[in-house]
């Protein structure tokens, strides 16, 4: 894990000088994060063309969900994909970790992702429906 976190932190220092969105350069962090600590990522997010808000508030879910799925899901494969329409963009992180046994721990980082996207008029939806896996989606109104 410390050369996960290392790897990381090179990624993020080198990404930051690109003038690449936001989202993206956290999808190549997230990457770099869970492929080094052994875990699959299927990456269905091609470039992006969002407002600024809610691509820097997307970026900072997949942060999040990221460092999440590390610390917690013992997962081997996470799936990140984005759907956009007209009217709505929506991040989802799933992987195929442990679980939650029905009980989710909601402590700061799912807080912040909620806040965050209830400034914008979104909504964060957590879907673990026991044994394996956990489904995190990000809403936010275009």
């Amino acid at each position: 894990e410390r050369v996960a976190r290392a790897a990381l932190a090179e990624v993020r220092a080198a990404v930051s000088g690109l003038r690449a969105p936001r989202l993206m350069a956290e999808l190549a962090a997230a990457r770099l994060l869970l492929e080094t600590a052994g875990v699959h990522v299927d990456n269905r997010i091609v470039a992006t063309n969002l407002p600024e808000a809610q691509d820097a508030a997307l970026a900072m879910v997949l942060r999040e969900a990221a460092t999440n799925v590390l610390r917690h899901a013992q997962a081997t494969r996470v799936v990140i994909h984005l759907e956009q329409d007209q009217a709505q963009v929506r991040l989802c992180i799933e992987d195929d970790g442990c679980g939650c046994d029905g009980v989710l721990r909601e402590g700061n980082g799912l807080n912040g992702m909620r806040e965050r996207l209830h400034a914008l008029g979104g909504a964060l939806r957590i879907e673990a429906p026991g044994e394996r896996g956990t489904r995190l989606c990000a809403e936010l109104p275009l």
